[in-house]
């Protein structure tokens, strides 16, 4: 039988931001520090819940299992150098998973309901998490990413690649086009990998290398690489 290792905690609760570039954008730049910190502890957040088994499973009348190897996230200005970029063009739709190496997130928010663009960041990441509350069969117990959780109808896909474990790096961006504020958020490394586990089921820490977070929004995260 094997043993999980005992495991020291960390408290740190503050948000991290990788960068090669300047991490405050001009003031005519749609995303500014407080929404690169909201961003993080929307995530972080959700994937605590996720990581600690309180995250409804569809309407199965059941929850996620818990998750062993859920990182915490880190902002990452990059890639949201990339997100602005596809949100300045205005588009109708989510990016073509060839066009990039990154995993993406997409939203078009109605302005008339997100009069700032903190709002309708607020509301993009709401909408991406509540796909897995509205699915009527949820994601298999295993929580492998299948083709047929993939191809089936209201996949939740933008549920799926918040919560996929192995990433911890995230960048979004927004631009308002007509009615709606476009809101993309970018990942790495990418989810929703055919035949991969969205996360490990098992014991809440249970991969974390001997460190698990125990901090508010972090509970039962292992520590970004």
């Amino acid at each position: 039988m094997s043993t999980t290792p005992a495991m020291t905690t960390s408290t740190t609760s503050s948000a991290r931001v990788s960068t090669t570039t300047a991490t405050t954008n001009s003031s005519s730049d749609p995303i500014t520090d407080a929404i690169r910190e909201k961003i993080i502890d929307m995530h972080n957040y959700r994937r605590s819940r996720l990581a600690q088994g309180l995250v409804p499973n569809g309407m199965t009348g059941k929850n996620c299992a818990q998750g062993m190897n859920l990182y915490s996230m880190i902002y990452d200005t990059d890639l949201e150098n990339e997100a602005q970029q596809y949100a300045n063009s205005c588009p109708l739709s989510g990016s073509s998973p060839e066009s990039r190496t990154s995993g993406e997130n997409f939203a078009a928010i109605p302005s008339s309901s997100a009069t700032t663009y903190y709002d309708a960041v607020y509301q993009a990441i709401k909408e991406f998490w509540r796909e897995i509350k509205v699915n009527a069969d949820g994601v298999n117990e295993a929580m492998v990413f299948t083709d047929v959780l993939r191809y089936k109808t209201l996949a939740p896909l933008r549920f799926t690649q918040m919560a996929w474990a192995n990433t911890y790096q995230v960048g979004c961006g927004a631009r308002q086009c007509g009615e709606n504020t476009v809101v993309v958020c970018r990942y790495n490394p990418r989810g929703n990998i055919v035949g991969e586990n969205i996360y490990d089921v098992g014991p809440t820490c249970g991969e974390c290398f001997d460190i698990c977070t125990t901090a508010y929004l972090y509970k039962g995260l292992c520590p970004a690489p």
